[in-house]
């Protein structure tokens, strides 16, 4: 290797590190700021009455009979897309049956890496393996720079990595993720996490207990009580 080789490949390794750090330094503040708000009260939901267009796009849908449908807008390279879904995999666990949630891909276009991890997780779901894989991109989300198809298909228990590896090269994989940021614009979601539950937009980072409260409300046939004024000219 020539010295204007060795420096060139110096010049990368330092820029990636750089990057690195910078997405690193970037996803703990969201992640600070995101912890410092669970005790605050969110923003009202309103009421969209649109929303079950979001439905037919989404990539998974658990109990599609139950009376109360959460589905979230997610972004996999977002931090509080990373914490919500701890959120949502409780109130998952809380109310089993009874509650159906949809995921609906909405890549950012300000994150260089979310469309990969949306890859990543729609050729899982080929293999069955949609739930290990969302876990797995939330998991390691600052690692999405480095990226390794082989580990990762190993990681959530696919064995064909060289078909998992073909899968995120085939651009036909790009319908599933296009139909969610098609539905999100028609919706006028502007940010990751956006929620619906049962029409009820919340955005960003909404604390458990106003999820579940608004759950509750809404098993007993009413409007979520933090909606406030705004369940009242719901149509």
């Amino acid at each position: 290797m020539s010295i204007n080789e060795k420096s060139l490949s110096a010049g990368s390794f330092v820029l990636n590190a750089s990057i690195a750090i910078m997405a690193i330094a970037i996803a703990g503040r969201e992640i600070r700021d995101w912890r410092s708000n669970q005790d605050s009260q969110p923003a009202p939901p309103v009421f969209d009455p649109e929303w079950r267009t979001a439905v037919g796009a989404a990539t998974a849908i658990s109990n599609p009979s139950a009376k109360v449908t959460l589905v979230e807008f997610l972004d996999f390279e977002c931090p509080v897309c990373q914490q919500t879904h701890g959120v949502i995999g409780a109130l998952a666990r809380k109310y089993s049956a009874r509650l159906s949630i949809a995921y609906v891909h909405f890549p950012l276009k300000n994150h260089k890496y979310a469309r990969l991890g949306a890859f990543a997780v729609e050729c899982s779901k080929r293999y069955g393996k949609l739930p290990e894989a969302m876990d797995a991109v939330f998991r390691d989300q600052v690692h999405l720079a480095r990226f390794s198809a082989g580990a990762f298909a190993r990681g959530v228990g696919i064995a064909d990595s060289v078909g998992f590896v073909a899968c995120l090269s085939d651009s036909t994989n790009l319908s599933g993720i296009s139909e969610g940021r098609t539905a999100g614009e028609a919706l006028a979601v502007k940010g990751t996490p956006t929620i619906f539950v049962n029409g009820w937009r919340f955005r960003g980072g909404v604390p458990e207990r106003y999820l579940s409260e608004a759950i509750d409300d809404l098993l007993d046939g009413r409007a979520p009580r933090s909606a406030g004024i705004a369940a009242k000219s719901r149509p």
